[in-house]
């Protein structure tokens, strides 16, 4: 793991910051590889696990937040009291100026805001910058917290930070491990498929600690993680999986609904939509009825940002047991106007999960569009994209 401990210059030069910083990189060293830096500057960020921000009002530290925040790298922030009232009145001008443009951005990036005190911590609360905050005192202004005591919290406070963001940190070799898993969950006769199976097999133990660590908690984000455990029983993993108490995450508001899509009707408040879903099955064709509802519920969700993962798997597990009349379906899909988003929707299962076009009821389209659906879905930047060349 390499941290990083970025400190503008004029901050760093005032001695109790000087000492904190100095302290905390001597105590990280002991854990992995720390580098402390006053100045940003390109490939400041290459390699870095995870970036520690101290002080306030430089843009340069605002630069590196942002620059860390865009390629996927947590960060944490401490204000060192920068944003403390007597300071915010102080600088009216500069916090006019300022406030609202860059170090309210800054702020609200961060992963996670450590803060020196309880009283801090309240006026920085006041401000509804950015919930998620650890109190960890300073022990250059106090005696009770050893420099031992403060490294082993920032520490805890660092692996809460990745913990809660696994789908920044999820490697690539994860990744294509978390997508055979899947598959295995839904195709339970993988076995019986020898080469797809030895190659699933080898992605899997080709996996770390850390990686299957990633997974499972990326899987309890996005509602799946009895997908996971189905399919590394089927892969015979025997891995524990991992879970987590909430203290020991920052929460997240995704907006998901718990539980498996709804399929009885649409999500939509579309009245025209709801009506033509009623008019357009039959009694006798209700299992097409509800893969059409899916598809419309996970547009609808895919669309407002509220899509868990295991919606799509919902899905995938539905076209995988047949059993419905493709072209009534298709019929369905047309007149809802949901023929186009499945087809795209296809091509971006067959990536999250390996859906075989001989489960597809359309012709599936690939490319770009299924690309970024499948992206969407996952929310990972890993993704390794099929070839449609």
């Amino acid at each position: 793991m390499r941290i990083l401990l970025f400190i503008p210059k004029d901050t760093y030069d005032i001695a109790t910051n000087k000492e904190l910083v100095t302290m905390l990189a001597s105590y990280l060293n002991k854990w992995g590889d720390t580098v402390v830096a006053h100045l940003y500057k390109p490939g400041l960020l290459d390699g870095v696990t995870l970036v520690h921000v101290f002080g306030c009002w430089r843009t340069e530290a605002s630069r590196v937040i942002s620059k860390a925040t865009q390629l996927d790298i947590p960060t944490v922030f401490s204000p060192l009291g920068g944003l403390e009232p007597w300071i915010m009145q102080g600088q009216r001008l500069r916090r006019q100026l300022l406030t609202s443009t860059y170090q309210r951005k800054m702020t609200r990036k961060a992963s996670a805001v450590h803060l020196c005190g309880r009283y801090e911590h309240s006026t920085f609360t006041k401000l509804k910058w950015n919930y998620r905050t650890a109190i960890i005192k300073n022990p250059t202004l106090t005696s009770q917290l050893s420099p031992e005591e403060m490294g082993a919290s920032v520490m805890e406070l660092y692996q809460k930070v990745l913990d809660s963001n696994v789908n920044m940190l999820i490697s690539p070799k994860a990744v294509k491990a978390l997508r055979r898993i899947l598959y295995a969950s839904v195709c339970r006769d993988i076995a019986g498929k020898p080469r797809m199976y030895s190659e699933a097999k080898a992605d899997i133990e080709a996996i770390d600690d850390t990686d299957w660590r990633n997974i499972c908690l990326y899987a309890a984000d996005e509602h799946v993680a009895d997908f996971v455990r189905n399919g590394a029983e089927v892969m015979g993993i025997t891995r524990t999986f991992v879970t987590l108490t909430p203290s020991m995450r920052f929460g997240h508001d995704y907006g998901y609904n718990d539980g498996d899509i709804p399929c009885d009707d649409v999500i939509s408040n579309n009245i025209m939509l709801r009506s033509k879903m009623e008019d357009i099955a039959s009694d006798d064709e209700q299992r097409e009825r509800v893969i059409c509802t899916m598809v419309l519920n996970i547009k609808y969700e895919l669309t407002h940002g509220t899509l868990p993962l295991r919606h799509a798997m919902n899905l995938l597990e539905s076209l995988m047991q047949g059993n419905f009349d493709e072209d009534r379906l298709r019929s369905m899909l047309a007149a809802t106007g949901a023929l186009t988003f499945m087809r795209h929707l296809e091509g971006a299962m067959s990536t999250i999960a390996g859906l075989g076009e001989g489960f597809m009821p359309v012709t599936p389209r690939y490319g770009k569009q299924a690309d970024k659906i499948a992206t969407r879905i996952m929310k990972l930047k890993n993704i390794q994209k099929n070839d449609y060349s």
